[in-house]
């Protein structure tokens, strides 16, 4: 799901971590308690010990390093692994919407409350994974009059800030905080989403006739 040369570019912490409070599966804490969960008593000791060495290298290494490293020790040892998931997100779900845009492309994700965006990210997208993953921070740090563009109907004038910054084509979808929960809790079902867009509680936007629905 991660292109090779992924990159950072100054994500926001706190909205990243929004973001993870609204997924559909649990943190990876709980992932890591599933995979160990699943391991008999006498694979439990190899699967930790060949993490134990990978993760010898010096420097941090971040949980989702580990988790990898986790899943596939107990893959190679035949240990039943629950769904991969990124900040909890299923890799799946993940997956099936980046495979909608058939170009390098950027997606915009908006959770709104009451004083404008609560949560959200801009993502890189081509391949059908991510080249880069960053906040609407960085929009605001280029063109500090955007940041008070956070409002419902603001979303194609971001898409057109995210498009002139990384030249390519943007798009993306804006929705309150419950509506994203009520939509979430349905599966994803696109009639709920476009319920929204006509209650005009979400909106989606993209530069020519491809969008993310």
């Amino acid at each position: 799901m991660l292109n090779p040369g992924f990159q950072w570019l100054d994500p926001d912490t706190e909205q990243l971590e929004r973001l993870t409070s609204l997924s559909p599966l649990p943190s990876d804490h709980v992932e890591w308690q599933a995979i160990l969960k699943n391991a008999a008593p006498d694979v439990l000791a190899p699967v930790v010990n060949r993490v134990a060495v990978q993760m010898a290298s010096p420097g941090i290494h971040p949980s989702r390093e580990i988790i990898t490293a986790l899943r596939n020790a107990a893959r190679e040892l035949g240990v039943d692994t629950p769904e991969p998931q990124w900040y909890g997100w299923p890799h799946a779900l993940l997956e099936g919407f980046f495979s909608r845009l058939s170009e390098p492309g950027i997606i915009l994700l908006g959770v709104l409350d009451g004083e404008g965006i609560w949560a959200g990210c801009l993502g890189g997208v081509s391949r059908g994974g991510l080249d880069w993953l960053t906040t609407f921070n960085l929009l605001w740090m280029d063109e500090p009059e955007l940041a008070s563009r956070q409002s419902i109907k603001d979303l194609p004038e971001l898409c057109q800030a995210a498009s002139s910054r990384f030249n390519r084509p943007a798009g993306g979808l804006f929705i309150y905080r419950d509506e994203f929960k009520a939509w979430r809790d349905r599966g994803w079902a696109m009639d709920l989403l476009r319920h929204f867009v006509h209650q005009q509680t979400a909106v989606e936007h993209w530069s020519g006739d491809v969008n993310i629905a």
